[in-house]
Formats: structure tokens, sequence, C-alpha cells
């Protein structure tokens, strides 16, 4: 596989929700505020504030991406969203009103960083 091929795999998702939002999106890495491990890489559909990570959202680690493909998927039988590195809690698995699955991120425990395209593919391939 050649560095083009990886870079094509790293693409907003177009769906409803992002057509919603004004077809506006941004990649952020979403890292602990206590050791400041990174801990996923979140696509955040339109303009405002982060509150929520929408499974359908989350593109590294593999480990919270593929909860996406699981029909049988629920809000009990995810997992906790806490650092890797210090075990800091930082979002719990909510239903949203949509009828979406997300984390609700808990406040003062995470912190945002705005990536590019190149910077969230690296990134994508650093946590798996």
């Amino acid at each position: 596989m050649n560095d083009e091929t990886i870079n094509a795999s790293l693409v907003f998702r177009k769906d409803k929700f992002f057509r919603d939002r004004d077809s506006y999106a941004k990649w952020w890495k979403i890292s602990c505020t206590n050791c400041e491990q990174g801990v996923l890489l979140y696509q955040k559909d339109g303009h405002g504030k982060l509150f929520r990570c929408y499974l359908n959202r989350i593109f590294a680690p593999t480990k919270y991406a593929e909860f996406q493909n699981d029909k049988a998927i629920t809000t009990k039988k995810m997992p906790r969203l806490a650092c890797p590195k210090c075990n800091t809690l930082l979002a719990v698995p909510i239903l949203h009103w949509e009828g979406r699955i997300a984390y609700r991120l808990i406040p003062n425990k995470w912190i945002k960083h705005k990536l590019d395209d190149a910077a969230a593919e690296e990134f994508r391939k650093s946590v798996g």
C-alpha cells in the first residue's frame, strides 16, 4: 500500500448529519488533560462546542471505531472512555435523542486539538 492509498482512506463521512450541519467538518484529536495522551481521532460536524463524540465519527483507535459496525452494540455493552495511559475517565456512553450512540464527554477531563488531513492520518496510524 503506498502513501496515496493510505491518505485516501481517511475521508470525512458525508451523510445526513454532515449535510444537516452545513457540510462543514474538522478533524479533532481528543486528549487527556491529566497526561496529554491522545485518545481519539474524531470528525466534528458543524460549528459549535463539542459535548459528545458519536460512534460513527470516531476514526481511531480501532477499538472504538469498530463499535460502529456492531449492529448489536448498546450503551450497556460499551466501555467507558478512559485514557489508556493514566486511566482518567473522559466520557461515558449515552444514547442521544437522535437515536445515535455517543460518548458524552466529561468537562475538564479532555482537551481537543484541531488537525489537518496529514496530521489526522499520522495520529490514526500512531494509535492503531
